[in-house]
């Protein structure tokens, strides 16, 4: 990576998700000037050098103002919900990949340096055909979800070989980690844990056992850090823990972390969109950067649970009256 990239100003597109927070939280600390951008606003970070902006990634006239040549860009926004039934697709189709392609045209048009894009390492490959999916596993996502990174995996490949803006796609996990909304639909370790925390049904479909590869945020962060660096051939990476871990054994960990609670399992049918099992090979972004992941999933799962008992405890959902494990 030349050093004009190590200087450049980094813009968190989508900072106000969960790996958005993160990563402005984290890249001042590296020495990154950051941009913090987000439709519905960001709460104050209280770094020197991060600057926040209330705008729509999809909007040329308010990225025209925002990018500049030389930024590096992480693409947090205009994600869906891996389970999507129910939503129009036309409409999500055109908030998700129509609003990105406008946004990558104004990247080109801005002459941004490189895009860093959070593809699903859950949902693109679909069933596989076996453990340890690599980057060269078919791809037969089963919902509009994988279906839509997909899409923009291939157009951010389209931008790179004909108009000249330079991505790295990063097929990720399941990350988990303190910041990660309970109450969005997405995220199991965070949910069980406020579940658990409020006594609240905690619904398991079919037997438990899909498995899934959870990444902590703070090894995910460092991996966005390292391929901000990055300066070989590949543009294509899985990144998790390499490691698959069952729906019950998650529920295991987080009765561990608080082992007073008596959690309240309720089980339904199997749905028939949840891919069986999904564990992903790490290899190649190991090898080429030097990044690993460093957090165990149990001391992972216990700061996750201690998050949530502490944003319980200031009533941010509305329900600190129902904390029966603080």
């Amino acid at each position: 990576m030349t050093p004009s990239l190590r200087s450049a100003r980094h813009v968190v597109v989508g900072a106000r998700g969960f790996i958005g927070s993160a990563l402005v939280g984290r890249l001042p600390s590296v020495g990154r000037t950051v941009v913090a951008v987000d439709q519905l606003g960001i709460e104050a970070v209280g770094a020197a050098n991060v600057t926040q902006v209330q705008a729509h990634f999809g909007d040329p006239v308010a990225m025209r103002e925002i990018l500049r040549a030389g930024d590096v860009v992480y693409l947090l926004a205009g994600g869906s919900l891996p389970d999507d039934r129910g939503v129009d697709g036309r409409t999500q189709l055109d908030a998700t990949v129509g609003a990105t392609l406008t946004f990558l045209d104004s990247c080109v048009e801005a002459g941004v340096a490189r895009v860093l894009f959070p593809s699903s390492g859950g949902t693109v490959y679909g069933i596989p055909a076996g453990l340890g999916i690599s980057e060269q596993h078919p791809t037969d996502p089963l919902n509009a979800y994988g279906v839509q990174k997909l899409a923009i995996e291939k157009y951010l490949a389209i931008y790179r070989k004909f108009r000249g803006l330079d991505s790295i796609v990063m097929r990720i996990g399941n990350p988990f980690g303190p910041g990660q909304d309970p109450l969005k639909g997405q995220g199991l370790i965070a949910a069980v844990s406020f579940k658990a925390l409020t006594n609240a049904p905690i619904e398991v479909w079919g037997d438990g056992e899909v498995v899934r590869d959870f990444l902590f945020i703070d090894d995910l962060v460092d991996c966005f850090v390292s391929l901000v660096d990055y300066d070989g051939p590949a543009k294509l990476f899985n990144v998790g823990a390499g490691i698959g871990r069952s729906v019950n054994q998650v529920i295991q960990a987080v009765a561990k972390a608080l082992p007073a609670a008596d959690l309240n399992i309720q089980r339904s049918s199997g749905r028939p969109y949840d891919v069986p099992i999904n564990v992903l090979d790490i290899g190649l972004v190991m090898q080429e950067t030097g990044w690993r992941p460093t957090t165990g999933f149990s001391e992972g799962v216990a700061q996750t649970v201690a998050w949530c008992r502490a944003e319980l405890a200031t009533g941010r959902w509305g329900v600190a009256g129902q904390l029966l494990w603080g």
